[in-house]
């Protein structure tokens, strides 16, 4: 795309030399002497831009992917903190040493969850609203693995499917953007 742009920069000075008036400033020999210089300079503009946007790119792709990895492993561990705490919940386990584990490992795996939902915080973009939308969904998926009450420990499976295929829709959206912004990197805009 850039050497494009070099190549035709080049073919407009090309045709400055043969059409410029041998009296005037822009003499044939004034634009031969300079024409290198021109494409010399032209090329290395041409190429800083071509190592920033390369550089931005691949910020872009690394962002998605960890996104992508942190996601997977805050609803992996907020699936294992809802089954723990679930099992700690139910009536029909008597075994109290169970329990005491089932509560322990949840507690575990909730903290690992509040841990995760700060990293995910963190990638988000304030301003944007799909990533406001995303938030807030997961602020609410993450409350819940704190309540200790019937409705997580008997009906949080129900719950936590519910939330998670809305934070999957919601990140699906953030990442489809971004992939968008990182191929548009390298479209060449004609006005």
């Amino acid at each position: 795309m850039y050497f494009q742009s070099l190549n035709l920069i080049s073919f407009n000075i090309s045709m400055l030399y043969c059409c410029s008036n041998h009296n005037s400033l822009l003499s044939g020999s004034l634009v031969k002497e300079l024409a290198p210089y021109f494409v010399v300079v032209i090329g290395g503009v041409l190429a800083l831009l071509q190592i920033k946007t390369n550089i931005v790119k691949s910020s872009r792709v690394k962002w998605i992917d960890d996104f992508r990895d942190t996601l997977s492993k805050y609803l992996s561990q907020k699936a294992g903190a809802a089954y723990h705490y679930y099992l700690y919940g139910n009536p029909a386990s008597d075994n109290k040493d169970e329990k005491v584990k089932n509560f322990s490992l949840g507690n575990e795996k909730a903290q690992k969850v509040r841990e995760l939902h700060y990293k995910l915080i963190l990638y988000l973009n304030p301003q944007d609203e799909n990533h406001k939308s995303f938030r807030a969904k997961l602020e609410e998926m993450t409350s819940m693995t704190y309540k200790q009450n019937e409705e997580v420990t008997s009906k949080g499976g129900e719950n936590l499917g519910a939330k998670e295929k809305i934070i999957l829709e919601l990140a699906e959206k953030i990442i489809e953007r971004e992939t968008d912004k990182t191929r548009s990197l390298f479209i060449l805009r004609h006005n």
